[in-house]
Formats: C-alpha cells, sequence, structure tokens
C-alpha cells in the first residue's frame, strides 16, 4: 500500500472533531497543504513556505491521505510509532486508534475495515487547548518549560523549550 500523498490543515481546537467534519470545510482554500509522513506540522508548514508555526500546539491539526486497498485476503495492520501526544486515527470513517502518550507504539488490526479505495485520517489534538482547563500542584516543577502543565501529558519537551529552539 502506497501511504505517500498525505495533506494537513489546522483547525480551531474542538471545531471538527471526527472526519465527517472535515466535509464541511472547503478543500479548494489552500488550507490543506502537501504533508511528508513521519512528519510534523510544523515541518509541512516550512516545506509549503508557509513559515514557521508560532505555536502549533494552539491548533487541532488534521492529515489525511488516499490509498488503493491491497488484493488477497491476507490480514494488514496499520503501525503507529510515535503520534502526537492526543491523537485519534480513522480509516474510512472507523475510529481505530485514541492515544494521549506519544512514546507508545501501535499496531492495529485493519484488515475487515479495506476497501478498494481507503481513506486514512489522524487528529492530532492541541496540546495547548487540553491543558487550559487543568490545574494541580505539580510534583516536580522544571525550569526547561514556561508551561508546567506539560508534566500532565505524555509528551516531548522539545520544541518547547526555549534555551532548545527559536
Amino acid at each position: 500500500m502506497d501511504l505517500t500523498d498525505w495533506a494537513c490543515r489546522a483547525v480551531a481546537p474542538g471545531s471538527v472533531t471526527d472526519p465527517e467534519g472535515l466535509h464541511g470545510l472547503a478543500d479548494d482554500d489552500g488550507s490543506w497543504i502537501p504533508a511528508q509522513v513521519p512528519g510534523t506540522a510544523a515541518s509541512a508548514l516550512d516545506a509549503a513556505d508557509r513559515g514557521g508555526a508560532d505555536d502549533p500546539d494552539r491548533d487541532d491539526w488534521w492529515f489525511r491521505c488516499t490509498f488503493a486497498g491491497p488484493d488477497g485476503d491476507a490480514r494488514h495492520r496499520l503501525c503507529f510509532d510515535g503520534l502526537a501526544t492526543l491523537c485519534q486515527v480513522w480509516l474510512n470513517g472507523s475510529l481505530v486508534l485514541t492515544t494521549d502518550n506519544m512514546f507508545r507504539s501501535f499496531a492495529v488490526d485493519v484488515s475487515d475495515l479495506l476497501a478498494s479505495e481507503n481513506e486514512l485520517v489522524i487528529r492530532c489534538e492541541s496540546v495547548s487547548a487540553s491543558l487550559a482547563g487543568r490545574k494541580g500542584r505539580p510534583r516536580w516543577k522544571t525550569n526547561l518549560v514556561e508551561d508546567q502543565r506539560l508534566r500532565l501529558v505524555r509528551t516531548t519537551l522539545f520544541g518547547r523549550q526555549a534555551g532548545w529552539s527559536g
């Protein structure tokens, strides 16, 4: 299967919660940009000469691709390594995975969902919006990041550390 023709776009946090909601958004307004997967929203913005996102955690990011179904009756799995922290994955409109830990790998049997033409859609939720309502006293504090609530999610601190990023 060739999963190379990916596109991504940003939407306001929580404004679209499933792939059906994407159908109400215009496809021809330039919001969808080519994306390299594996990759990030920031790398897609850079490749499209749209400049880096000032805060990629602010928006929900949607990635999608279409691909031809496999021949034969073999079993097929989608394998993921290092999905964005808060993420959902749909194949042909069916939710196949939800994760809140970017350090895990997943393999999902999708044999029964595959068709002759398929759409794979991934939603990367806004970390900033998710953390907005969370409070609590930290067990540990770090001077590496400004937002101490990042300790509440399993995500990397790379790109969020002022001393290590632009």
